[in-house]
């Protein structure tokens, strides 16, 4: 893995089956939070579901903070996300995170098993 910085902060980060696909397409660039770590990152990613475990690698610029509008906002020009989700998505709080993911690199799947029996 070329992209690994080992003074980069490194995380473990829950995502659906979906969204990891997306990211690997080229469709998926930022990811929505409503809190969330702080900095830029780099992250082993967990895909979730019954085939799921930890098969994805990204980097990830400091997040973008913002109220609900903003974010929104963001969301619709860059990734072409509906807006009103997106608003709805950080309504409660009006406040938010969107995180530019910048790389990726795929991993072999380290099934959820494997991480039970071996970690």
């Amino acid at each position: 893995m070329n992209n690994y910085d080992s003074l980069k902060p490194t995380l473990l980060l829950s995502l659906h089956p979906e969204n990891t696909a997306a990211i690997v397409a080229g469709d998926k660039v930022i990811e929505y939070r409503r809190r969330f770590f702080t900095d830029a990152f780099q992250a082993f990613v967990y895909t979730t579901g019954r085939s799921g475990g930890i098969d994805l690698f990204i980097t990830c610029d400091r997040p973008i903070q913002g109220n609900a509008q903003m974010l929104a906002a963001i969301g619709a020009e860059i990734q072409h996300d509906d807006y009103h989700e997106i608003q709805a998505y950080f309504a409660a709080k009006d406040s938010g995170l969107v995180i530019p993911i910048t790389s990726w690199a795929r991993l072999p799947l380290l099934s959820l098993a494997t991480l039970r029996e071996k970690f």
